[in-house]
Protein backbone atom coordinates (compact mmCIF):
# COMPACT_ATOMS: atom_id res chain seq x y z
CA UNK A 1 0.00 0.00 0.00
CA UNK A 2 2.64 2.01 -0.97
CA UNK A 3 2.81 5.50 -2.40
CA UNK A 4 4.96 4.78 -5.54
CA UNK A 5 4.70 6.21 -11.32
CA UNK A 6 4.04 7.22 -14.95
CA UNK A 7 0.21 8.24 -14.42
CA UNK A 8 -2.16 6.39 -17.17
CA UNK A 9 -4.85 8.41 -17.50
CA UNK A 10 -8.20 7.79 -19.25
CA UNK A 11 -9.31 10.16 -21.17
CA UNK A 12 -11.34 10.12 -24.01
CA UNK A 13 -14.36 11.16 -21.82
CA UNK A 14 -13.08 11.62 -18.78
CA UNK A 15 -13.00 14.65 -16.11
CA UNK A 16 -9.72 15.74 -15.06
CA UNK A 17 -9.00 16.82 -11.33
CA UNK A 18 -6.03 18.45 -10.37
CA UNK A 19 -4.36 18.79 -7.33
CA UNK A 20 -3.36 22.02 -7.41
CA UNK A 21 0.43 22.81 -6.82
CA UNK A 22 0.48 24.16 -2.99
CA UNK A 23 1.96 27.50 -4.14
CA UNK A 24 4.59 26.62 -0.80
CA UNK A 25 8.15 27.61 -1.36
CA UNK A 26 10.58 24.76 -0.55
CA UNK A 27 13.51 26.87 1.27
CA UNK A 28 16.03 25.38 3.02
CA UNK A 29 15.65 24.24 6.55
CA UNK A 30 17.28 25.02 9.67
CA UNK A 31 19.94 22.92 10.88
CA UNK A 32 18.49 19.63 12.21
CA UNK A 33 21.77 19.26 14.25
CA UNK A 34 20.44 20.70 17.57
CA UNK A 35 16.71 18.82 17.11
CA UNK A 36 15.76 15.58 18.88
CA UNK A 37 15.37 12.48 16.32
CA UNK A 38 11.81 12.55 17.62
CA UNK A 39 11.58 16.61 16.95
CA UNK A 40 13.41 16.33 12.97
CA UNK A 41 10.77 13.11 12.16
CA UNK A 42 8.05 15.25 13.14
CA UNK A 43 9.34 18.72 11.44
CA UNK A 44 9.92 16.28 8.05
CA UNK A 45 6.75 14.69 8.27
CA UNK A 46 4.74 18.04 8.57
CA UNK A 47 6.77 19.52 5.68
CA UNK A 48 5.76 16.70 3.68
CA UNK A 49 2.08 16.97 4.20
CA UNK A 50 2.70 21.03 3.62
CA UNK A 51 3.86 20.22 -0.03
CA UNK A 52 0.32 18.64 -1.15
CA UNK A 53 1.38 16.10 -3.47
CA UNK A 54 4.26 13.44 -4.32
CA UNK A 55 6.07 10.98 -6.59
CA UNK A 56 6.56 7.60 -4.49
CA UNK A 57 8.05 4.32 -6.09
CA UNK A 58 8.49 1.65 -3.63
CA UNK A 59 9.56 -1.95 -4.33
CA UNK A 60 8.91 -5.02 -1.61
CA UNK A 61 11.19 -8.39 -1.40
CA UNK A 62 10.36 -11.65 0.41
CA UNK A 63 12.84 -14.24 1.55
CA UNK A 64 11.23 -16.25 -1.16
CA UNK A 65 12.18 -13.38 -4.13
CA UNK A 66 8.68 -12.69 -4.57
CA UNK A 67 8.18 -8.78 -5.29
CA UNK A 68 5.62 -6.56 -5.71
CA UNK A 69 5.67 -2.62 -6.90
CA UNK A 70 3.87 0.07 -6.42
CA UNK A 71 4.25 3.28 -8.40
CA UNK A 72 1.89 6.32 -7.09
CA UNK A 73 0.76 10.34 -7.66
CA UNK A 74 -0.52 11.23 -4.39
CA UNK A 75 -2.01 14.16 -3.67
CA UNK A 76 -4.60 15.72 -0.91
CA UNK A 77 -7.79 14.43 -2.37
CA UNK A 78 -6.79 12.57 -5.48
CA UNK A 79 -4.66 9.97 -5.95
CA UNK A 80 -3.48 7.36 -8.32
CA UNK A 81 -0.95 3.74 -7.86
CA UNK A 82 0.00 1.18 -10.54
CA UNK A 83 0.62 -1.98 -8.47
CA UNK A 84 2.70 -5.34 -9.59
CA UNK A 85 1.76 -8.03 -7.40
CA UNK A 86 1.89 -11.76 -8.14
CA UNK A 87 2.03 -11.67 -11.72
CA UNK A 88 -1.14 -9.61 -11.99
CA UNK A 89 -0.97 -5.81 -12.23
CA UNK A 90 -3.76 -3.56 -10.32
CA UNK A 91 -4.55 0.49 -10.87
CA UNK A 92 -6.32 2.29 -8.06
CA UNK A 93 -7.63 5.89 -8.28
CA UNK A 94 -8.80 7.95 -5.90
CA UNK A 95 -10.70 11.22 -6.60
CA UNK A 96 -12.70 12.51 -3.56
CA UNK A 97 -14.95 10.23 -1.50
CA UNK A 98 -14.77 7.75 -4.40
CA UNK A 99 -11.84 5.12 -5.16
CA UNK A 100 -11.93 3.29 -8.48
CA UNK A 101 -10.08 -0.18 -8.43
CA UNK A 102 -9.19 -2.23 -11.86
CA UNK A 103 -6.57 -4.80 -13.06
CA UNK A 104 -5.99 -7.76 -14.63
CA UNK A 105 -7.06 -11.23 -13.45
CA UNK A 106 -4.00 -12.15 -11.14
CA UNK A 107 -4.39 -8.54 -9.35
CA UNK A 108 -7.98 -8.19 -8.79
CA UNK A 109 -8.34 -11.63 -7.26
CA UNK A 110 -5.98 -9.67 -4.00
CA UNK A 111 -9.03 -8.36 -3.44
CA UNK A 112 -11.15 -11.23 -3.81
CA UNK A 113 -12.84 -9.05 -7.52
CA UNK A 114 -14.15 -11.34 -10.29
CA UNK A 115 -12.36 -10.14 -13.44
CA UNK A 116 -14.86 -11.93 -15.64
CA UNK A 117 -17.27 -10.12 -13.84
CA UNK A 118 -15.86 -6.84 -14.05
CA UNK A 119 -15.05 -7.23 -17.50
CA UNK A 120 -12.24 -4.46 -17.65
CA UNK A 121 -14.40 -1.96 -16.13
CA UNK A 122 -13.54 0.33 -12.83
CA UNK A 123 -15.32 -0.92 -9.65
CA UNK A 124 -15.99 2.02 -7.69
CA UNK A 125 -16.05 2.03 -3.74
CA UNK A 126 -17.19 4.28 -0.98
CA UNK A 127 -16.20 4.69 2.23
CA UNK A 128 -19.16 2.74 4.32
CA UNK A 129 -18.48 -0.29 1.78
CA UNK A 130 -16.13 -3.52 2.62
CA UNK A 131 -12.68 -3.08 1.07
CA UNK A 132 -12.32 0.96 0.62
CA UNK A 133 -9.89 1.45 3.45
CA UNK A 134 -7.52 -1.62 2.09
CA UNK A 135 -7.67 -0.87 -1.55
CA UNK A 136 -7.93 3.72 -0.84
CA UNK A 137 -5.02 3.16 2.14
CA UNK A 138 -1.82 5.01 0.84
CA UNK A 139 -2.80 6.71 -2.67
CA UNK A 140 -3.58 9.97 -0.50
CA UNK A 141 -0.60 12.13 0.74
CA UNK A 142 -2.08 11.72 4.21
CA UNK A 143 -2.45 8.03 4.39
CA UNK A 144 0.76 7.29 2.34
CA UNK A 145 2.82 9.01 5.17
CA UNK A 146 0.87 7.44 7.67
CA UNK A 147 2.11 4.21 6.47
CA UNK A 148 5.68 5.09 6.89
CA UNK A 149 5.33 5.98 10.72
CA UNK A 150 8.07 5.23 13.35
CA UNK A 151 7.89 4.65 16.59
CA UNK A 152 11.01 5.13 19.32
CA UNK A 153 12.79 4.71 20.42
CA UNK A 154 14.69 6.87 17.93
CA UNK A 155 17.81 7.48 16.83
CA UNK A 156 20.18 9.27 14.37
CA UNK A 157 21.98 7.44 11.65
CA UNK A 158 25.14 8.68 10.01
CA UNK A 159 24.46 11.06 7.45
CA UNK A 160 25.21 10.05 3.82
CA UNK A 161 24.19 10.75 0.17
CA UNK A 162 21.13 9.19 -1.82
CA UNK A 163 21.29 9.43 -6.08
CA UNK A 164 23.69 12.85 -5.03
CA UNK A 165 21.37 14.41 -2.80
CA UNK A 166 22.76 15.01 1.39
CA UNK A 167 20.60 12.83 3.91
CA UNK A 168 20.27 12.74 7.19
CA UNK A 169 19.17 9.36 8.43
CA UNK A 170 15.98 8.49 11.77
CA UNK A 171 15.65 4.94 12.71
CA UNK A 172 13.66 3.38 14.64
CA UNK A 173 10.85 0.35 14.96
CA UNK A 174 7.54 0.06 12.58
CA UNK A 175 4.29 1.78 13.39
CA UNK A 176 2.55 1.60 9.99
CA UNK A 177 1.37 -0.28 7.56
CA UNK A 178 4.66 -0.59 5.96
CA UNK A 179 6.46 -0.86 8.32
CA UNK A 180 5.00 -3.53 10.82
CA UNK A 181 5.72 -3.63 13.95
CA UNK A 182 9.19 -5.51 14.66
CA UNK A 183 10.38 -4.26 11.43
CA UNK A 184 13.18 -1.98 11.84
CA UNK A 185 12.65 1.45 9.74
CA UNK A 186 14.16 4.35 8.33
CA UNK A 187 13.42 7.44 6.97
CA UNK A 188 16.02 9.41 4.87
CA UNK A 189 15.64 13.10 4.68
CA UNK A 190 17.10 15.55 2.79
CA UNK A 191 19.50 18.19 4.19
CA UNK A 192 18.84 20.88 1.96
CA UNK A 193 14.41 20.73 1.64
CA UNK A 194 14.13 18.74 4.79
CA UNK A 195 11.58 16.56 2.75
CA UNK A 196 11.57 12.97 2.94
CA UNK A 197 14.29 11.22 -0.07
CA UNK A 198 13.84 7.32 0.94
CA UNK A 199 12.11 4.73 3.43
CA UNK A 200 13.59 1.71 4.30
CA UNK A 201 12.10 -0.89 6.39
CA UNK A 202 13.33 -4.51 6.93
CA UNK A 203 11.33 -7.67 8.80
CA UNK A 204 12.13 -11.25 9.06
CA UNK A 205 10.54 -12.06 5.74
CA UNK A 206 10.43 -8.56 4.01
CA UNK A 207 12.42 -5.81 2.78
CA UNK A 208 10.75 -2.88 1.91
CA UNK A 209 12.47 0.38 -0.07
CA UNK A 210 10.20 3.54 -0.89
CA UNK A 211 11.30 6.63 -2.82
CA UNK A 212 9.93 10.19 -2.83
CA UNK A 213 10.28 13.03 -5.63
CA UNK A 214 8.18 15.45 -7.10
CA UNK A 215 7.13 16.92 -3.75
CA UNK A 216 4.76 20.14 -4.20
CA UNK A 217 3.89 19.08 -8.25
CA UNK A 218 0.80 18.95 -9.71
CA UNK A 219 -0.67 16.17 -10.58
CA UNK A 220 -3.99 15.12 -12.73
CA UNK A 221 -6.45 12.32 -11.88
CA UNK A 222 -8.96 11.15 -14.47
CA UNK A 223 -12.30 10.09 -13.60
CA UNK A 224 -12.94 6.78 -15.23
CA UNK A 225 -15.79 6.87 -18.09
CA UNK A 226 -16.00 2.77 -17.88
CA UNK A 227 -17.67 2.13 -14.47
CA UNK A 228 -18.93 -0.87 -13.66
CA UNK A 229 -22.37 -0.68 -11.06
CA UNK A 230 -21.22 -3.51 -8.95
CA UNK A 231 -20.82 -1.80 -5.22
CA UNK A 232 -19.26 -4.36 -3.52
CA UNK A 233 -16.09 -6.61 -3.30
Amino acid sequence: MFASRAVTLIAAAAIAITAADTGIAITRPASHDSDTPSESLAKAFARALAQGTVHSQARTTSTTGATTTFDNYDGEHVGEQHITINGGHLEVRVIGSTTYLTGDAKGLAVYGVDAEQLHGQWLPLVAAQRGYGSVTAGVTLASALDADKIAGPLRREPDKTIDGEPVYGISGHGNGANSPSGSTSTIWISKDTGLPVEFDATTATTTITETFSDWGEPIHVATPSNVFGQTTI
